[in-house]
């Protein structure tokens, strides 16, 4: 069942303008210090122990080579490791190491060069390791026992299912998103690699969480037992959906909630018990305090068309675009939360159910609505009712059939109301 925002929708924080015009395509903090890389590939080194008082250190342009672009940067302490691909002709991609140790005088001090056309598209950091994992086609593990001069301990392919867009660590774990393309066809694949790291020099996949064929990751996030992700459904339709999955069991990840994300996710954080993502109108909060009512707010004032964000453990978001930079206090003010917007309510009865259950739901107003019925690896299994519906209370029931009018084996079903006004999902549980 779907709850307000409350003062999820957090139009009543503190947005501060810095004290210099920053503008970036990506930034990562490290303590107080922030690196942020801006759209001609510089990056600029800044104190950020006061988050609404930025100073800058210092800055270098590691693209010493004309046609090299700067598109992510990830740190550990002083050390910043900027990806960049080459634009030109001749296309590579390299990862180039920055020393800054003195902020004010920083120094490229190696460059790892990938052959071959298409952008790096994963970079992430094992701080607690020292570990630097890159992926282009494969994944790629390199030792930062010196953190200035990276080391390569092992490389596993992982071309076979699509090249990895993006990287989490967590722990010995890492997970590995299989990349978007604008053109989905039937057979092409989009999930999460989960990969072993636990013997850096020996990596091994340990298991494979696919999407169904044109679901595809533009960003995602693991917390504990739960996999957040922005996932694009169907063949030409381009609804954007907030996706919770439990993956206590990676072998048989079951889907918790689908809800509508209303945006194109870039990049995802979690803080406290709220997911952020990036999208074309800012920064978007998710409400996750219940992982099975996740509920979308409104984007984070102050930051439109973000490309790239942090959060600091104290709860700061920076966020930058190419033509701009914001810092928002992400803690709650004194001023009260203003009204949520009108939810849409769904409940089943029975549940468990056996032979059939009534699936009610509420319309403020009159609008198209889509109900359906998906299986708990996210599979479509019938489509109830599709087309305008007047507002009011609604009841449909579902049988346990599918659209075929085969009955279904016992287990957990997703059923799902959606809207342009927005969606909501309830668990069912059909018993035999």
């Amino acid at each position: 069942m779907r709850r307000p925002m409350l003062s999820l929708i957090l139009l009543s924080l503190a947005v501060a303008a810095t004290a210099q015009p920053f503008a970036g395509r990506d930034l990562c903090l490290s303590g107080d210090r922030l690196n942020l890389m801006d759209a001609s590939g510089t990056l600029h080194i800044i104190d950020a122990s006061d988050p609404f008082d930025l100073v800058e250190l210092g800055s270098i342009n590691p693209e010493t080579e004309e046609w090299w672009i700067g598109l992510r940067v990830v740190c550990l302490g002083t050390t910043a490791y900027v990806m960049e691909n080459n634009a030109s002709e001749v296309q590579g991609v390299r990862i180039s190491t920055v020393d800054a140790a003195d902020p004010a005088n920083p120094l490229v001090t190696d460059s790892i060069y990938y052959s071959g056309s298409g952008p790096l598209t994963g970079l992430a950091v094992d701080a607690d390791r020292a570990l630097l994992y890159v992926s282009k086609g494969d994944l790629s593990v390199y030792s930062l026992a010196d953190p200035l001069h990276p080391a390569l301990l092992d490389q596993l392919d992982l071309s076979f299912y699509r090249p990895v867009a993006d990287i989490q660590v967590a722990g010995n774990t890492v997970y590995c998103a299989q990349g978007f393309t604008y053109f989905p066809t039937e057979e092409d694949i989009f999930g999460v690699a989960v990969v072993d790291a636990t013997v850096p020099s020996a990596l091994a996949e340990l298991s494979y969480m696919p999407n169904y064929p044109t679901r595809f990751r533009s960003c995602f996030r693991v917390d504990g037992n739960l996999l957040y992700s922005i996932i694009g459904e169907e063949l030409g339709d381009p609804t954007k959906y907030f996706q919770v999955q439990d993956i206590s069991d990676i072998s048989t990840p079951q889907i918790l909630a689908e809800v509508v994300a209303g945006d194109h996710g870039k990049r995802m954080r979690v803080h406290d018990d709220v997911v952020y993502f990036t999208g074309e109108s800012g920064v978007i909060p998710v409400d996750v305090s219940d992982p099975y009512a996740p509920a979308v707010g409104q984007p984070v004032p102050g930051t439109p068309v973000a490309l790239a964000f942090e959060i600091s453990p104290e709860g700061v978001l920076f966020a930058c675009w190419d033509y701009g930079f914001a810092v928002v206090d992400l803690n709650p003010t004194s001023a009260p939360p203003p009204a949520a917007p009108e939810q849409i309510d769904l409940t089943a009865w029975p549940n468990p159910f056996n032979p059939k259950v009534a699936l009610r739901f509420t319309l403020p107003v009159a609008t198209a609505a889509r109900v359906s019925i998906h299986d708990a690896a996210g599979r479509r299994v019938a489509l109830l009712a599709e087309g305008e519906f007047a507002a009011g209370p609604k009841r449909l029931d579902w049988d346990g059939r599918d659209g075929a009018g085969r009955a279904q084996p016992s287990g957990v079903y997703l059923a799902r109301v959606e809207t342009p006004l927005g969606a909501c999902s309830e668990r069912l549980v059909l018993l035999r």
